[in-house]
């Protein structure tokens, strides 16, 4: 009964894949525009609850599923096709699938000329006569000292002394100057023979807007988040000598002394891990490292460290937290963030300038998303009316989340921000309504103001909490992620009998 039933079930198999191959060749032209804005069309097992399911189906691939119900019926894809199917003389139907995923691109070598640079690429200084070099390029960061992007490696991969060029690749891997150059030396941490280390890094400048990409070869956006390494935490990097590599933290207090006379503490070691041979190897030193497990099932996966010694089986990492204290840098997302808040408190910036002339808006759609795409090139650099109140409230914002950490209330608001900074850019920047009702909320709250105590003495008028109301609906009307409607409701409870307050009374703060 068994061999019969599964006789039976191949045939069926069989004959759902030939219609649907019939449905497919008849009427999907290859190069042209598919239902949905998907980017690829095959035959395959339907996948439901991320499991896949024994019935043959016709296969759409897109970058980023949406929920039905916001999708216009020109962008939807149909749960099904109907059509007269030769094969079976009459009207059939094909069912449909709707599959997630990248589109394909061809694989890169890290050590090719790339353009624009993706982390986990060659690069390298101009090395002594005689000698050749290359390091990797772990990523892109945010610059808090002038609110720009830039790369992040190793103190011994590019220095620490500002204006030496950089190339890509490296001259190891056939870079030359100036014919290669992508950048400068900005700054960064000379390393001690006398006494510890707990950091190995540095910075560069991009020579211009066509250099950024803002992800690792293989493994994430970057860099977006930013997590603790832990102990047993599995890990991964992409490195210009070993490429993609898997491992563990086997160590999660690491004190090291190097061949060099270096002694490193405040580290991690990493121990490989199916289905990596080894770790590391020579050139592969200004690697990030990640976890391998997204956040929230999503693309982004939390920088833990910057790998700067080790080869083989095993490897040394400095946490990034020791990093970004050091550099004073940021994420990519969190810098973007502060930015349009920083905008915010200019009274004679238009909600347009505030969002950068739109640049946030597109760095979201091209690179929040979806790695693997160019940075927009006026992302950083700011309109020229903007650029002189920029620099002046620059960093007024994190004053203020400064202020309120001190207080129960406080932290839960900068928790709400911190746990929910990549959802709320992206809501921010890709949806209209929501830019609107931000701006329309919190400009009021801070345009003009010139100190944190500014913002926090301002009371809330009734117009005021109306219009937080409305932003809040808006966002959990637009958001699918279920913990940040939580949050979101959590976060409601605070604006209640908060008409005529300060806001620093709402938060339970004690100004001087």
């Amino acid at each position: 009964m068994t061999v019969v039933f599964i006789m039976a079930k191949t045939i069926q198999d069989g004959l759902n894949y030939k219609v649907s191959k019939e449905f497919k060749g008849g009427r999907i032209t290859p190069g042209k525009s598919l239902p949905g804005g998907a980017h690829s069309v095959g035959i395959g097992r339907k996948v439901v609850n991320g499991k896949e399911t024994d019935k043959v189906c016709l296969r759409y691939y897109v970058e980023k599923k949406e929920p039905q119900a916001r999708l216009s019926s020109e962008r939807a894809i149909p749960d099904k096709h109907q059509f007269f199917s030769r094969i079976r003389g009459r009207n059939t139907t094909v069912e449909t699938d709707v599959i997630e995923c990248p589109r394909p691109e061809y694989e890169v070598d890290p050590k090719d000329r790339l353009r624009p640079v993706p982390g986990g690429s060659s690069i390298g200084t101009p090395p002594p006569p005689g000698f050749i070099n290359a390091g990797t390029l772990g990523g892109w960061v945010w610059d808090l000292e002038d609110d720009s992007i830039v790369m992040l490696s190793n103190e011994h991969v590019l220095g620490s002394v500002p204006g030496v060029d950089i190339a890509q690749p490296g001259t190891l891997d056939g870079g030359s100057f100036p014919a290669d150059k992508i950048g400068e030396v900005k700054r960064g941490i000379p390393r001690s023979t006398s006494a510890p280390n707990t950091v190995d890094c540095a910075i560069g400048d991009p020579s211009g807007t066509d250099i950024y990409q803002s992800d690792v070869i293989d493994v994430s956006p970057a860099l977006y988040a930013i997590e603790e390494a832990l102990l047993d935490m599995r890990v991964e990097k992409f490195g210009r000598t070993t490429e993609h590599t898997f491992g563990i933290i086997d160590d999660a207090d690491y004190t090291t002394t190097l061949t060099s006379g270096h002694t490193f503490v405040d580290c991690f070691r990493i121990a490989t891990a199916s289905p990596s041979p080894d770790w590391s190897a020579g050139g592969d030193s200004g690697s990030l490292i990640f976890r391998s497990e997204p956040i929230d099932s999503g693309d982004i996966k939390p920088g833990v460290g910057l790998h700067f010694a080790g080869g083989g089986t095993n490897g040394v990492g400095c946490r990034i937290q020791n990093v970004f204290s050091a550099l004073n840098l940021t994420t990519l997302c969190s810098g973007a963030f502060a930015a349009f808040l920083d905008g915010l408190f200019d009274s004679e910036v238009s909600s347009e300038e505030v969002l950068v002339s739109n640049s946030l808006h597109t760095f979201a759609n091209t690179n929040l998303l979806r790695p693997g795409t160019r940075i927009p090139a006026d992302f950083l650099k700011l309109k020229r009316p903007l650029a002189s109140s920029k620099r002046f409230h620059a960093g007024i914002s994190r004053d203020i989340q400064t202020q309120l950490s001190t207080t129960k209330r406080g932290r839960v608001v900068n928790k709400f921000v911190d746990d929910n900074r990549n959802e709320l850019l992206t809501l921010l920047v890709k949806n209209g309504d929501i830019q609107r009702a931000t701006i329309e909320t919190l400009k009021p709250l801070v345009a003009g103001a010139v100190t944190t105590s500014d913002v926090l003495n301002r009371r809330l008028s009734k117009a005021d909490i109306a219009n937080l109301q409305k932003l809040a609906k808006e966002v959990l009307g637009q958001t699918s992620n279920g913990k940040l409607k939580v949050s979101l409701k959590m976060m409601q409870t605070l604006g209640k009998n908060a008409d005529g307050k300060k806001l620093s009374d709402v938060f339970g703060l004690k100004l001087g």
